[in-house]
């Protein structure tokens, strides 16, 4: 039977192994079910990604347990939708921790609610592992109790700039979405771009689709316009939806760029 996971799926269920690693001598009870947390969005913006981030691990659990368990204690994944949602993350985390008892949160994605429940995990000595992006989430004081499976936004957004670069654009123009990677996936932008003798020339963070408008005069003269998006399909979406509203102030003359953070690929396509 083929799988399609994506490469941030991929990482997330690496974090499984990790988080099977951690887990407390006092917690191998003989015989007993050995029960990590998972806390990915099953609903929200995050919702194409967390029931895929979900399945990975779930195949990584049942090929474990088909192959003995760890240390002959078979895995059980307790399951909680962070729904995208900082406050609901939270309340989910503290479900896990205090009332189902889990050594271990695996799988959360957006970097706002990673930003929130970390807290609520080093502080309860709970291990943490996250694909989040933002370079601030293992700045936090976590004591250890934190890991990141992916690269961070630092790295991923050098690779963008270098894509963008070697396509030939001298101007660029980012759009993303409100979120901690937001600015520093620009700042990013503007310390590697000029590498390839390009340059940052604007941004502008929005939540909708339909805010491109206001921006569209200001990109005038740019060769490429970037949209940085935590979902692949999100990003495409925007530079197709917009490019009727900034398409006149570029004289037609620009192609879009979609910078996806979560599969780490690149995409590029003709204005």
């Amino acid at each position: 039977m083929t799988r399609h996971l994506t490469r941030r799926a991929l990482l997330n269920a690496a974090g499984l192994g990790a988080a099977a690693l951690v887990i407390p001598r006092v917690s191998y009870a003989q015989g007993a079910p050995l029960r990590l947390g998972v806390l990915t969005p099953l609903t929200g913006a995050g919702g194409n990604d967390g029931p895929r981030m979900l399945k990975a691990m779930q195949v990584v659990a049942t090929e474990v347990n088909d192959a003995g368990g760890v240390m002959g204690r078979k895995i059980e994944l307790v399951i909680e939708d962070d729904q995208t949602n900082p406050e609901a993350a939270v309340r989910a985390a503290r479900k896990l921790i205090d009332v189902e008892k889990v050594p271990v949160i695996m799988g959360t994605w957006a970097s706002a609610v990673t930003s929130a429940v970390a807290p609520v995990c080093w502080e309860s000595k709970t291990f943490l592992t996250t694909v989040s992006g933002a370079d601030s989430i293992t700045l936090l004081p976590h004591q250890g109790y934190l890991i990141r499976t992916q690269p961070n936004n630092h790295l991923q957004a050098a690779k963008h700039a270098e894509f963008i670069g070697q396509s030939g654009a001298k101007r660029v123009f980012i759009l993303s979405i409100q979120a901690p990677f937001s600015v520093p996936t620009q700042k990013r932008l503007e310390e590697v771009l000029p590498q390839y003798a390009s340059a940052l020339v604007g941004a502008w963070s929005t939540v909708r689709e339909s805010a491109a408008a206001p921006w569209a005069s200001s990109t005038a003269g740019s060769k490429r316009l970037a949209a940085a998006s935590a979902r692949p399909s999100e990003s495409l979406r925007s530079t197709s939806a917009t490019r009727a509203a900034w398409a006149p102030a570029l004289g037609g003359r620009t192609s879009a760029a979609s910078a996806s953070t979560s599969a780490h690929s690149l995409s590029a396509g003709s204005a």
